[in-house]
């Protein structure tokens, strides 16, 4: 296991303990780090409003996930940001559609 994905599964077992068990039903390794590295996203998506105080601050950063998504998804991922680098990864192995990534965004601004 790389240590993007420990630090990410540490991420994701703090913010929602209960996904972090059902990735425990993943046997295989290497899946489970994907689904580990998606609920990562999910849960810096869930964090955003408990760290800023204005909405406006909130929809800054959102629209930051968006543009950093645009990268992830043209294959250049952030570097030194673990759950970029890890989305990047599995966009490029998995030929994954961008729509359902801001659906979600759309769907915590909402």
């Amino acid at each position: 296991m790389l240590e993007r994905d420990r630090l990410l599964d540490d991420q994701v077992r703090q913010a929602d303990p209960d996904r972090w068990l059902s990735s425990r039903f993943v046997a295989d390794e290497r899946a489970r780090a994907d689904l580990i590295a998606l609920y990562a996203f999910e849960a810096e998506l869930m964090a955003i409003p408990t760290r800023v105080t204005q909405p406006l601050l909130a929809e800054m950063r959102y629209t930051w996930w968006a543009e950093q998504l645009d990268g992830a998804f043209a294959g250049v991922a952030r570097r030194g940001h673990p759950v970029l680098e890890a989305l990047t990864d599995i966009v490029v192995r998995h030929r994954l559609d961008r729509a359902p990534f801001g659906a979600l965004i759309e769907a915590h601004i909402g």
